[in-house]
């Protein structure tokens, strides 16, 4: 049977897609039709893991990678939500490298991550890895609708920096989409809560986002359709990914205490051990106490109980930090707590009833609103705004996460200079901002950095250029500096020479912070080969479905034959062909022409009996 894909067969229609690329795990929606759909995958649910792993016969991601992790620790990537656009100095990266089983490497000084494929050692920017995450959701949406989706909404936390959101554009690009905007996550899922609860009247929401790997608050002003945000705060390494490692912690320490003797950290044990605590995490928000056992925990068999009032106590400083940034968000938003009409629950983490203890004793049990799914809110949201982006209209006026500033730097470039904050985080986009500065140089290197660390070295250098020709009066040069963010997030800077035309300026771009564009264009060849690669295999295993369908059918219909001679001779025949479908591998054209043939030869016998 030959496999003709669906798109040769459907008329092309409008569809906006949006996805909810996690830490931990992803999620895919269309909008078409004036309706949200959330995409199911092959295995009928609707996250998918976002893990990818490298294995002799190809590179595999989502459940499959995930299930497979335990023969191919080394090779399989999760949570590289975390390093992605980052430093290999950072000093959240050098911490979570440490719980990785995989090997994350320097690079001149960027992150990449090194895994042998197909007996080969090889390595991958994060933003490659996220790439193959991306591309699996796509194929899904595409498979869903049978026709090519070029055009992609991806969310983001709302603290990830500009050299963050490049390289997630960057992955969208190198997995085949022509167009790729961002949007922040708590956005994002205003939208779905507006969406799906829809009122005349104004109201003040909170969304508070607490996922696998982030955390983020967002307060949204929503009236006629608009969503206004006030403010955002976040902790870009405060998620459930956290929980599960002081769960391990609690576990490494008991297990200490009981045996007089530590865990054996190899990889094995300690994927096994994290697995385990991800799942008491999950069963302790509807029970009072979980059992953790562990057969074979560095050659013991590990048995104890934790409580709920255990892990509470365990994790009550993560619990009290985002408590912090909810306080933080209010104060910048200029409203109280009285003033919030609701407050969203997204993020996996959200459901722990601890947390949402917190939020009733703080605001209230009436503001609490659970009306949208953690786990598809943010993707929902994604959707909306990707159709209202095909159509050139926009629900959001969104704010500045980070603040933007300069070091005016003496041409020595002094260590140690101040950041000096023109946009301040929180700021209503579009905006400008214009300062004036004095220097005594008759030349000076701006350059510009985002961030809220008060030393300009600590922060994001987005750019940098050199104003000069600077003419001195009474020792003293001025210059106007001046911040101009448009709608779409764009900052130019400009530079002027108080009282001439002398001016330079630049308009922050941010490339990559890994790949160059001939990079990417590389990247993209090598993730169309292996669309290639996998398509192939799914066009074979359709086949090979296909076929023992056949052969079910043929043995089914053989039951009912009378001449018992005949009878036999088709079933002994049926055991020939099931042994070939058994061993048969892709690419044995030949092998899958002669099942082919002996069931239709088969067939035809059954069908005269």
């Amino acid at each position: 049977m030959m496999y003709i894909p669906l798109l040769v067969c459907i008329k092309m229609v409008k569809i906006a897609l949006g996805i909810d690329l996690g830490t931990t795990n992803s999620c895919v929606a269309v909008y078409q039709n004036e309706k949200v759909e959330i995409l199911q995958n092959e295995y009928h649910t609707y996250v998918t893991p976002s893990w990818v792993g490298f294995t002799e016969n190809g590179i595999i991601t989502g459940h499959e990678a995930k299930n497979e992790a335990y023969k191919n620790i080394p090779n399989t990537i999760f949570e590289v939500k975390r390093l992605i656009g980052q430093s290999f100095n950072n000093k959240h990266v050098l911490e979570d490298i440490k719980k990785f089983s995989y090997k994350v490497i320097n690079n001149h000084g960027m992150v990449k991550i090194k895994v042998k494929y197909q007996d080969k050692k090889e390595e991958y920017f994060p933003e490659e890895i996220s790439a193959f995450i991306l591309e699996n959701l796509r194929s899904l949406a595409e498979s869903h609708f049978g026709q090519k989706i070029t055009n992609v909404v991806i969310t983001v936390p709302a603290y990830f920096n500009d050299y963050q959101r490049q390289a997630t554009k960057n992955a969208g690009i190198i997995a085949g989409f022509q167009t790729v905007n961002v949007i922040n996550e708590p956005t994002a899922a205003a939208l779905a809560f507006n969406y799906q609860h829809s009122k005349a009247y104004k109201r003040n929401v909170m969304v508070y986002d607490f996922g696998g790997g982030t955390f983020d608050v967002s307060i949204v002003t929503i009236e006629k359709g608009k969503c206004k945000v006030r403010a955002t705060k976040g902790d870009l390494h405060l998620g459930g990914t956290d929980i599960n490692t002081n769960l391990v912690n609690f576990v490494k320490n008991n297990f200490k205490r009981q045996y007089n003797t530590e865990i054996i950290e190899n990889e094995a044990t300690m994927r096994r051990l994290r697995a385990r605590c991800e799942k008491v995490k999950e069963q302790l928000s509807g029970r009072t106490a979980v059992e953790i056992d562990l057969d074979n925990l560095s050659g013991r068999d590990y048995f104890t109980y934790i409580s709920r009032a255990e892990f509470e106590e365990l994790n009550s400083e993560l619990f009290n930090t985002t408590l912090e940034i909810v306080e933080d968000c209010l104060k910048h938003s200029g409203l109280t707590k009285s003033q919030i009409d609701e407050v969203v629950l997204v993020g996996g983490s959200s459901r722990i009833p601890k947390v949402q203890e917190m939020l009733i004793e703080y605001f209230g049990e009436d503001k609490i609103n659970k009306g949208v799914n953690p786990d598809e809110a943010v993707a929902y949201g994604a959707a909306i705004h990707a159709d209202g982006l095909s159509r050139d209209k926009n629900e959001i006026e969104d704010v500045i996460s980070l603040s933007l500033g300069i070091a005016v730097l003496s041409p020595n470039k002094t260590e140690g200079h101040r950041s000096d904050k023109i946009i301040p985080s929180n700021t209503q986009i579009p905006t400008t901002i214009t300062k004036q500065y004095f220097t005594k140089h008759k030349f000076v290197s701006i350059m510009v950095y985002q961030g809220e660390a008060y030393y300009a070295a600590d922060n994001f250098l987005l750019g940098e250029f050199v104003l000069s020709g600077l003419k001195r009066s009474l020792l003293k040069s001025s210059l106007s500096v001046c911040f101009d963010v448009n709608s779409e997030g764009i900052l130019k800077v400009i530079a002027t020479e108080t009282g001439s035309s002398n001016r330079n300026s630049i308009q922050i771009n941010i490339k990559s912070h890994g790949l160059t564009s001939q990079q990417i264009l590389h990247r993209m060849e090598k993730m169309d080969q292996h669309r290639i690669e996998r398509n192939k295999k799914l066009n074979f295993a359709l086949e090979v479905y296909n076929l023992e369908k056949f052969y079910n059918s043929i043995v089914k219909e053989s039951c009912s034959i009378k001449d018992k001679q005949v009878k036999l001779m088709v079933l002994e025949k049926c055991k020939e062909v099931f042994l070939m479908l058994e061993n048969v591998t892709m690419g044995e054209k030949e092998g899958i022409d002669k099942i082919k043939k002996e069931l239709e030869h088969l067939n035809t016998i059954v069908k005269k009996q």
